[in-house]
């Protein structure tokens, strides 16, 4: 392995035990990798919620991590290298309500206690699966780590920033050491795209998008990196967010360039670097209308549960549903849930969007969604969702119907209490 001067302080134990252990288990993964050298981490989002699930060990943030990440019982005195911008990833609890997501005082209070020690040790807490959203944004060339999928799509994609797919463990090392090996898609040789895709469907609105991400991913197989080369009105950031959000949900893509928006894809053959394309994919508008039937419930009903914001809403979507549902009401006995993020919240609070869709009947939760917080749901008849990846989950999840739609048509069910056009 080739160390840098500070990697050799950390394995000798200058900086502490717990920089050690976790160096020590950095290059231990790296040879597992194949990586000969590591590489500096620029930007990390990460989840620091209890992990109750995966993390039997320990009763506290830092006995729980310390046990199952490097194998021994410490205290922490940071989880973020002093170069490394952090940001938390969504979590199980509401930023400030339990009532509304069915959960209780306890549970809630010993979440947030995970989250605050994370805080006190160098996280910025922000709860958001959409962390560009939120100032979080690596630039050309910069490695990021993140357990966000969809992040992992927007940032090498869109930014031309650098990274690979890692869990819970490998994310919390390279926040730690601010060190993680070098390969994959930290490597320019590696950045090249395989299939040639050709759009022959509707580009317009957030739930094309959806569908089109969701379509594509299930055409994809492992290590396949598309090129979007034609046919598509070009995207802005959340409608970006809306594709690549199912198409890390029905593939394992890392990497998708899009021809004239990509800054490494300016032309067809940029994406390419000097590759053959080993296939070329359509997605057609029968493929997109039979992937919106089979994800929504067929018979239509009353739905008592309602929720968007997978991924996490923008400020401009939470305009557009203000103007949406001023004057109207949720109906008696729905629950409506739109999912956000801290930062766009205050500033839907500044604008006066969260205070129209508050009176409407509107809860506006900041850091999860039903995948996170399923407990939210429970009791309820029939779901509805504007969200694929959402969708998809809550179908094997749920014994309950499960409704698809676009954002409007969701809106339209909240005050109606009915799918299927009453």
């Amino acid at each position: 392995m080739k160390l840098s001067e500070k990697d050799r302080k950390m394995l000798n134990g200058e900086f502490g035990e717990v920089k050690k252990l976790a160096m020590e288990k950095t290059i231990e993964y790296a040879k597992v990798l194949g990586a000969d050298e590591l590489v500096d981490v620029d930007k990390s989002t990460s989840c620091y919620d209890d992990m109750s699930d995966f993390l039997k060990c320990g009763d506290d943030l830092d006995s729980r991590y310390s046990l199952a990440y490097l194998g021994k019982e410490l205290k922490l005195d940071s989880l973020v290298a002093e170069h490394c911008f952090c940001q938390d990833d969504a979590c199980s609890i509401d930023g400030e309500s339990w009532e509304a997501l069915n959960q209780t005082k306890e549970f809630y209070d010993y979440v947030k206690g995970y989250l605050d020690r994370a805080q006190e040790l160098g996280v910025i807490r922000v709860g958001c699966c959409t962390p560009y959203l939120t100032g979080w944004i690596p630039l050309m060339g910069e490695v990021f780590v993140t357990t966000e999928s969809s992040n992992i799509l927007m940032c090498n994609s869109i930014f031309g920033a650098r990274g690979n797919c890692g869990g819970q463990a490998t994310t919390f090392l390279a926040t730690l050491t601010g060190r993680t090996p070098k390969w994959g898609y930290h490597l320019d040789e590696n950045r090249y795209g395989t299939h040639i895709v050709h759009i022959k469907c509707e580009t317009e609105s957030r739930q094309d998008w959806d569908l089109l991400g969701y379509v594509l991913g299930t055409q994809l197989s492992s290590g396949d990196v598309p090129i979007i080369a034609d046919g598509f009105k070009k995207p802005d950031i959340t409608l970006l967010k809306k594709f690549f959000t199912p198409l890390a949900t029905t593939s394992n893509a890392e990497l998708c360039f899009f021809v004239g928006l990509s800054p490494e894809a300016r032309t067809l053959e940029d994406a390419l670097k000097g590759h053959e394309s080993t296939g070329e994919i359509t997605i057609t508008q029968e493929m997109i209308d039979d992937a919106k039937s089979q994800l929504c419930h067929s018979q239509p009903g009353e739905v008592d549960y309602i929720e968007i914001g997978c991924p996490h809403c923008g400020i401009e979507e939470l305009q557009e549903f203000a103007a949406y549902m001023r004057g109207k009401k949720v109906k008696d006995g729905v629950k409506f849930i739109i999912n956000t993020a801290f930062p766009m919240l205050k500033t839907a609070e500044v604008n006066g969007y969260a205070q129209i869709l508050r009176q409407a009947g509107v809860f506006i939760s900041t850091c999860g969604c039903l995948n996170v917080h399923s407990c939210a749901a429970e009791g309820a008849k029939a779901i509805a969702l504007s969200s694929a990846k959402l969708t998809h989950y809550q179908k094997t999840e749920q014994s309950i119907p499960v409704y698809y739609g676009s954002d409007q048509e969701l809106m339209d069910a909240a005050v109606t209490g009915y799918w299927g056009g009453k």
